[in-house]
């Protein structure tokens, strides 16, 4: 699951999550490097983004499987960008605006041996 939470880690800044449906083990990311290049990204589609972790959190059990990500990478994007017209006026706001959407995502951890 993905959404966007506060990063306890960051007093509460707003960062994209990625959360385990098995284990509930969080992940939070800060995108560090981004591509629009259309050599590999589809017209109107949303960049495919580098994030580093920027927290993570173990599930209630101790479950572990993001807690242990370093980085994620999001590729094969398809769909995402925001209308071009309905969002940039007072009256627009509390409109919603339904943009189909997909892309994959890796997660990364750290080598073993580094620290």
């Amino acid at each position: 699951m993905h959404f966007l939470s506060a990063n306890a880690a960051e007093n509460g800044l707003p960062r994209p999550t990625w959360q385990h449906s098995i284990d509930s083990s969080r992940v939070w990311g800060r995108a560090i490097a981004s591509s629009s290049d259309a050599g590999v990204v589809e017209p109107g589609a949303i960049p495919w983004l580098l994030l580093e972790a920027t927290g993570i959190a173990s599930g209630p059990d101790g479950g572990s499987f993001l807690a242990q990500t370093a980085f994620i990478q999001r590729v094969h994007t398809s769909g995402g960008i925001a209308p071009a017209s309905g969002c940039s006026l007072t009256t627009d706001v509390g409109a919603i605006a339904l943009v189909p959407c997909s892309a994959d995502y890796f997660f990364y951890r750290a080598h073993r041996g580094d620290n």
